[in-house]
């Protein structure tokens, strides 16, 4: 997510009081982090790709007695094929800490673990977004969020936009025995914030608005375009005993139109594409 947009969502969405939930997260410095996190990436059943990325790291305590997690991307795997990785583009801080904003910076990330990156920062932006909630604490408590914010996935060099805009559902499925199972649903905003590039974008994917846009400057000079309607179903399994994140699955469809334009201003461009884009991504914590 952008910086702007999410210290947004947050500051609309994190009361003073979330520190009391049952949920939220108690850290001590020194415990140690690990997960493992296992994705499929499927563009109209071509281009598939299957991922398992290794994440592990501690918990520290900055001067101002914040707690974070230092995490470090250890092993990554590529349809079968092992991925080497620079310890120095591997590392991620997050928190589930009330007092932290998650501002995700990419800028010295390794490309190839920018989308390993950007969804593991998605579980946790969810679960700080559900545990702050007062009204969604038992089964079947929940809330929307009509904030018609959303994400960033433009690294600056060739994906010059990359962006959503959603509001956000959040449900409690289920609280049994130490966890508790959340639902955060992404859904198109009732009040669609999002600026779309070239008028031809505007023309419905599907019956929910146009909510996703990414563009690609390609080797060739030439420029990849897509707009596409996009949800996602998020499943958290939080500790009772200490607001950590156990688990989590993401179901991430996208259905998408493509051209390929001459110009910049996506104005001169070949026929339109139509497909699905369909992401599963897997967490494990270790």
């Amino acid at each position: 997510m952008t910086t702007r947009l999410l210290a947004l969502a947050l500051s609309l969405s994190v009361p003073a009081a979330s520190a009391a939930s049952q949920l939220a997260r108690r850290y001590a410095a020194g415990d140690t982090i690990g997960y493992v996190m296992d994705g499929l990436n499927s563009e109209g059943g071509r281009d598939t790709i299957r991922y398992r990325a290794t994440a592990a790291g501690i918990v520290t305590r900055d001067s101002t007695g914040r707690y974070a997690e230092q995490l470090t991307w250890t092993h990554l795997d590529r349809n079968g094929s092992g991925v080497p990785l620079d310890p120095r583009r591997a590392r991620q801080t997050l928190s589930l800490a009330p007092e932290w904003q998650l501002l995700p910076d990419l800028r010295d990330a390794a490309p190839e673990l920018i989308g390993p990156m950007l969804d593991l920062f998605t579980y946790y932006v969810d679960a700080k977004l559900a545990v702050a909630q007062p009204s969604v604490r038992s089964p079947g408590d929940s809330v929307l969020l009509p904030l018609g914010v959303g994400g960033s996935w433009a690294d600056g060099r060739s994906v010059l936009i990359g962006k959503d805009a959603v509001d956000f559902e959040i449900k409690v499925l289920s609280v049994a025995g130490d966890r508790a199972t959340v639902q955060v649903r992404h859904v198109p905003p009732q009040a669609n914030k999002l600026d779309l590039p070239a008028a031809w974008m505007h023309e419905p994917v599907a019956t929910l608005p146009n909510n996703w846009v990414e563009v690609v400057e390609r080797t060739d000079g030439h420029y990849r375009a897509r707009v596409g309607a996009e949800s996602f179903t998020v499943e958290l399994q939080l500790s009772r005993k200490d607001g950590r994140l156990l688990s989590a699955t993401m179901q991430n469809p996208v259905a998408v139109v493509e051209r390929d334009c001459e110009d910049r201003a996506l104005s001169v461009c070949g026929p339109p594409r139509r497909y699905l884009i369909s992401r599963v991504i897997m967490l494990q914590g270790r």
